[in-house]
């Protein structure tokens, strides 16, 4: 009992720092903590499912049952208050039955603590008030300053308001101040008693050194020292030192989720630090942990402590959210602003992209045209150049013709030769050399456009077809059109040239178009057609 009371004192006041490691590391290992608390609460019911077996058990004695209640109820103690509860009521039946004075004293100060630990403070009172002390030795007494010291402190921090909190400190570090007399001013068995006192007393710094001596005497077993860690962390605390007091606070809790235990301070505090660092994410995450740690356990005055820092936290959170919310609202307007202006610089740009499209079309549409007329101009030089030549050969050869005449005429005169005149010309044959004339164009024209007698027959049926003589290079009706082609359309002037009357020439036309199977109107378009092979793009 001795021990346990110390511990518990020290589980109040003293903690350790944890300075070998650095805050974001603790938090870091405490978040891979809370991953696998349902491990360490699967074991912590293995432990219960063993004890509980061996209660079972045949042939048990009362003593050891009564030693199997009380662990029990020990598994519990920070765990569940009403099995925690059922287990001590047991323990003191038993020991009542027993009839051992010191099993009673201790198995009633553990209910006291047990109901300390679910906030029920005046039950724990009553409990405590039906100890007669009077017959208490030294130890037995220090327990019991231990536990009302422990009533008054959770009634000082519950009960915030003077002149009652206040009164509570002073019996805390009267208690207190009773325990190191007995204990002895210079016993390390003291040393959580000071720290509490002074603590009290809110001599935080004297409270701290003490703390920290404690820390160097290596007496502690694992256990010992996570329940030391909370009370180092608020000392630092109530000092101010929230740098100081994480490690320690945040160390305590993970020390808490690997035993399991359900009744603690050490999440909450950490979320009340970490919120005035604004770490709000993860303040409200262990404010909610331990508020289900609280339920879980049922302990009354911890929900009260957890419900006011939750509903701060998440407000902060809220708001933060809000903010965060309205300036997403603004950067969604200016990226929305931004994808109008983009999508009117693509329109634009499209617009431009169509209009370089269609300028290009123009363009190649007039390159093309340009080609085409080239084309043309290059066959109407060619053709200009075939006929020009064909057109100087003929009238030089006619100019010679004609001055041999006149020479043969002035001869013919001047011998007074008439009736040999008079021959000579009847000896004339003018329809031979337009024949002759007509030969030539055919010549020249054929070898401007050698299949052109093909291209003017496929635009007729085969039966309406025109099949030239062995003799023949263009009858008078494709000579007709051969004239067309080279551009000569009057009627007049293609009736002068092949000394037809313009009638005849309309005739001709008029027959050919009607057994084509072209439309009439698109007849001469499609002669026009008809290029010469030798023209090149």
């Amino acid at each position: 009992m001795k021990q346990l009371f110390i511990l518990l004192f020290l589980m109040v006041f003293v903690g350790l720092s944890g300075q070998d490691k650095s805050t974001k590391e603790i938090l870091f290992e405490l978040d891979n903590c809370i991953k696998e608390k349902t491990v360490y609460e699967n074991q912590k019911k293995e432990q219960i499912q063993e004890l509980t077996g061996r209660l079972h058990s045949d042939g048990l004695t009362d003593d050891e049952k009564y030693e199997l209640y009380l662990q029990l109820y020990h598994q519990y103690e920070a765990f569940k208050y009403d099995s925690a509860a059922c287990y001590v009521g047991k323990s003191l039946q038993l020991a009542q039955k027993l009839n051992n004075p010191g099993l009673i004293f201790n198995t009633t100060i553990q209910a006291a603590y047990c109901c300390l630990s679910a906030g029920l403070f005046k039950e724990t009172a009553d409990i405590v008030q039906s100890v007669d002390s009077t017959a208490l030795d030294s130890e037995s007494r220090i327990s019991l300053f231990a536990i009302l010291s422990k009533l008054n402190y959770d009634m000082a921090e519950c009960n915030a308001v003077e002149p009652y909190a206040t009164d509570y400190w002073q019996q805390v570090a009267e208690y207190n101040r009773r325990t190191i007399a007995l204990l002895g001013a210079d016993s390390i068995r003291a040393m959580p008693f000071k720290v509490t006192m002074h603590r009290a007393q809110r001599n935080y710094s004297e409270a701290i050194a003490i703390s920290q001596r404690m820390l160097t005497l290596n007496n502690m077993n694992e256990r010992s020292y996570a329940m030391c860690i909370a009370g180092l962390g608020n000392l630092y605390l109530l000092r101010g030192d929230t740098l100081e007091a994480l490690p320690c606070i945040a160390q305590a809790a993970i020390a808490d989720i690997r035993a399991a235990l359900k009744e603690t301070t050490a999440l909450c505090r950490l979320a009340e630090v970490l919120y005035t660092h604004n770490e709000l994410d993860r303040a409200y995450a262990y404010a909610k942990l331990a508020l289900e740690g609280a339920n879980f356990y049922n302990a009354r005055h911890r929900k009260l402590e957890v419900g006011k820092v939750l509903p701060i936290i998440d407000a902060s959170r809220f708001n933060i959210i809000q903010h965060q919310n309205r300036q997403l609202m603004v950067f969604i307007v200016l990226i929305l602003l931004l994808l109008v202006l983009l999508l009117g610089a693509i329109t634009v740009v499209l617009k431009q992209m169509k209009g370089l499209k269609k300028a290009r079309r123009l363009i190649q549409r007039q390159n093309n045209d340009l080609r085409q007329v080239n084309r043309k101009l290059r066959e109407v030089d060619r053709i200009k150049d075939e006929y020009i030549g064909y057109f100087f050969s003929i009238n030089s050869a006619y100019i010679d013709k004609i001055e041999d005449f006149q020479k043969l005429v002035n001869r013919k005169i001047i011998a007074r030769q008439y009736d040999d005149l008079q021959k000579l010309f009847k000896g004339s044959d003018i329809q031979k050399e337009r024949e002759n004339m007509f030969s030539t164009f055919d010549r020249i024209f054929v070898k401007l456009f050698p299949d052109f007698v093909d291209r003017f027959n496929a635009l007729f049926k085969p039966e309406d077809r025109t099949v030239l003589k062995s003799d023949e290079i263009l009858t008078t009706e494709i000579r007709i059109f051969a004239l067309i082609r080279l551009g000569v359309t009057e009627n007049e002037r293609i009736a002068n040239f092949l000394n037809y009357s313009v009638n005849t020439i309309n005739t001709y036309k008029t027959k050919v178009k009607n057994r084509s199977i072209v439309p009439n109107e698109q007849f001469e378009h499609k002669i026009m057609e008809i290029e010469s092979v030798q023209v090149t793009a």
